[in-house]
């Protein structure tokens, strides 16, 4: 059997509003950390009618991010989240 290849991506993209206020706080060693509830919804056709599916996920952010998101963003807004998986060289 031939092997299977997949593309070389490392990528979530979430678009979708926030459930409740994000956890924000910063660690012993000073790093920030914000945590994030998103809701997000999924439209789909099933038979002839239109259905609507809700997922939930939780963010974390580190760093700066979590330190810029912490003064924008609360219960109720709009958020899209991209990240992606560094590789260690």
């Amino acid at each position: 059997m031939k092997e299977l290849r997949f593309p070389n991506i490392n990528t979530v993209i979430i678009s979708g509003r926030l459930t409740k206020n994000p956890e924000f706080k910063h660690l012993q060693n000073g790093t920030a950390l914000l945590k994030i509830d998103i809701a997000f919804n999924r439209n789909f056709m099933k038979g002839d009618e239109w259905q609507q599916e809700t997922g939930y996920v939780q963010v974390t952010l580190w760093g700066d991010a979590a330190e810029k998101m912490s003064k924008h963003i609360s219960k109720g807004s709009p958020v899209l989240v991209e990240a992606y998986h560094k590789m260690e060289s």
